[in-house]
């Protein structure tokens, strides 16, 4: 129950949260230093060549945490959030925050100096206790200290909250609802029915066959649905930097040499692996209780308890927790000093703690030590050698295609000169089979192949084109326009959707036969139901626009269940699943009064639906003008449920 509570909260505040978390940002921002993070997993997202870092989304996930935790109080805990997908919810407002301020930035909104002036001059915790401004001094000291970032940094938030906020008023003015429309709204949900229905399944007519005569009939009279798009034909060189790989070596003083000028890139420094139970510090608690709790629990480990299963249990590290407590393999420089000096100067097998660093309290265990130094030079032969096999046959096969294009020098080719300039140089002809502007190319794929493809003219050579496995230069052969099909080509997709329409027909016949019965007697609903066999169900409420509980979309069914009063019938209606008859069962109707009394409430209810759907476009149009892209490993070490992000 408390779930769903939440649920239903959150679905009323889940626009407003970035404002919210904006505010956050500035007047109660932490950093919290991410433990033992590697380096292929600090950058969380790129929007464009933007990075978002895994920092900020830690910092994001805190500030949610708290807000959730002073709206739900007890009923906030750790294995909500994960319900709730909390750290996910983190990195959508970062994003989220990032791609609005582009399109404030877009719309030519700033934020001066003057409005910085008057909204820093009113941060509470920044001021003296007759309400002054503290002076320059004390600001950068309280806001190193509250905010845990330089005056630059905290004044760049600053002006980014400014801006969120103008985008917002900005939007606000542009959503407008006028009262016929709000009527009109309000009509469509007000306006509900319940209908008792007989459905006649299609599988009651499994035993329908159809021959080609009835397939092609069906083809003809949906040739829009079956038709074929232009189609190209390509021949092409292909330099092939996977065969190039094989025909060059590399002698042993290169690879010598370059793992001398490289020697960094093969030295690893010094590395712990640890996990940690971390207990924070704040102001609903004094730094005796969480140490308190820390020395309780290091006595369960001692005895014997699992420290995994305590870290996931008691650890407030989000990042970790869920891990049991795990920060991985990390170096001296990943950490802040002062946790990196506990556990450096600590043995194999340690338990340290309760110890205390910036973070709050920490209970950890040192599970093993990596030296550091470079890795000798036969651990890391095969690896250099293959580099630079790949890079020089990349470079090879790619001076060879700009060769063969400057040589082949001509727009146009027939396809026998083609052939004949690529026995010159001994290289084969590969030709492809028909494909479109959407399709993949069997072993070469889509991409710039396609595009390039679809850009020439019959007989058109194009220049070099990069591929994932080499260089490839084209010559357009065929173009085949779009077209109607022959049933031959689509047989396999005519026949199932034939079938299922004659099956459909069929139970809709049926259920008309039965309904005329069913007027010329005294045989009621429900003894019609008795006589067909099926049994007789009943729906949910539904309104204008919705759709069918069990029935699915059906718009038809809808308005003509909603045109009738209680025991009108319907039907029957073609649905997916077969044909249906209906009998209304209840009804209400639309409240003049009720509107008036609500007009104000639900009007601000539309306003703010409609002000999601402005925003969530925005968000989507930058998010493909700008190619957001997540970084699976980051997602992975976060918590991250990549499924449970926006495409």
């Amino acid at each position: 129950m408390a779930l769903q509570w939440m649920r239903d909260q959150f679905k009323l505040l889940r626009w407003v949260l970035w404002v919210v978390i904006a505010t956050f940002v500035i007047f109660f921002g932490a950093n919290f230093s991410g433990l033992g993070q590697g380096d292929t997993t600090r950058i969380a997202a790129w929007i464009g060549k933007e990075q978002i870092s895994t920092q900020e989304v830690r910092d994001q996930y805190r500030r949610l945490e708290d807000y959730y935790r002073q709206l739900f109080r007890e009923q906030f805990n750790p294995d909500l959030a994960k319900q709730m997908n909390l750290t996910g919810q983190a990195l959508q407002a970062v994003v989220r925050q990032r791609l609005l301020l582009r399109e404030a930035r877009d719309l030519g909104l700033t934020a001066t100096d003057q409005e910085l002036r008057d909204t820093v001059l009113g941060v509470p915790w920044l001021q003296d206790q007759d309400g002054h401004f503290v002076g320059a001094k004390e600001y950068a000291k309280r806001v190193r200290r509250q905010a845990r970032m330089d005056p630059a940094a905290f004044e760049a938030r600053v002006r980014e909250d400014l801006l969120m906020r103008k985008l917002e008023a900005v939007l606000q003015d542009a959503v407008y609802i006028s009262d016929a429309e709000l009527e009109q709204r309000y009509r469509e949900q007000a306006e509900k029915v319940k209908i008792r229905y007989l459905l006649m399944p299609n599988s009651e007519f499994s035993n329908i066959e159809l021959d080609n005569a009835a397939l092609q009939s069906y083809l003809d009279a949906h040739l829009e649905a079956f038709q074929l798009p232009e189609q190209r034909t390509v021949d092409y060189l292909l330099i092939d930097a996977i065969k190039l790989r094989q025909e060059l070596e590399v002698p042993d003083d290169e690879l010598h040499a370059f793992y001398n000028q490289h020697l960094e890139d093969y030295t690893s420094e010094e590395q712990v692996l640890a996990r940690h139970i971390l207990l924070e510090v704040g102001p609903e608690r004094t730094p005796d209780d969480p140490e308190r709790k820390l020395r309780e629990l290091r006595q369960r480990i001692e005895a014997g308890e699992d420290f995994g299963a305590l870290a996931r249990e008691y650890s407030e590290d989000p990042d970790s927790a869920s891990r049991g407590g795990s920060l991985g393999w990390f170096g001296k420089n990943a950490n802040t000093a002062d946790f990196t000096e506990i556990v450096f100067e600590a043995e194999k097998g340690a338990l340290i703690g309760p110890v205390r660093t910036q973070h709050g309290f920490h209970l950890i265990e040192i599970q093993d030590h990596r030296p550091g130094g470079a890795r000798p030079f036969e651990d890391v032969r095969a690896q250099i050698r293959n580099r630079l096999v790949g890079e020089r046959a990349n470079e090879l096969a790619e001076t060879r295609a700009s060769d063969l294009g400057e040589r082949l020098g001509q727009d146009h080719m027939s396809e026998e000169a083609f052939r004949t300039f690529a026995d010159g140089e001994g290289l084969e002809v590969a030709t492809t089979e028909p494909f479109g502007a959407r399709d993949v190319v069997p072993g070469i794929g889509r991409g710039p192949f396609v595009e390039t493809a679809f850009g020439l003219e019959r007989d058109g050579v194009s220049a070099p084109v990069k591929l994932p496995r080499g260089w490839a230069i084209l010559r357009l052969d065929d173009i085949l326009p779009p077209r109607s099909p022959s049933l031959e080509e689509v047989a396999d997709r005519v026949r199932p959707a034939a079938l299922i329409e004659r099956q459909r027909q069929a139970a809709k016949e049926k259920l008309e036969a039965a309904r005329a019965r069913l007027e010329a007697s005294q045989m009621d609903f429900d003894g019609l139901a008795k006589e067909l066999g099926v049994e007789l169900q009943e729906s949910a409420e539904f309104s204008r626009g919705g759709t069918v509980p069990g029935l699915g979309n059906q718009p038809e069914l809808v308005t003509a269940a909603l045109a009738g009063e209680v025991g009108t019938l319907g039907g029957p209606f073609a649905v997916p699943q077969g044909a249906v008859l209906f009998e209304v069962s209840e009804r209400t109707h639309f409240d003049a009064k009720a509107f008036a009394d609500e007009k104000q409430t639900f009007g601000q209810t539309q306003r703010t639906a409609r002000l999601d759907q402005v925003r969530a476009a925005i968000l989507g149009r930058r998010s493909r003008d700008l190619e957001l892209r997540y970084n699976p490993q980051a997602l992975e070490r976060l918590g991250v449920d990549p499924g449970r992000l926006p495409s």
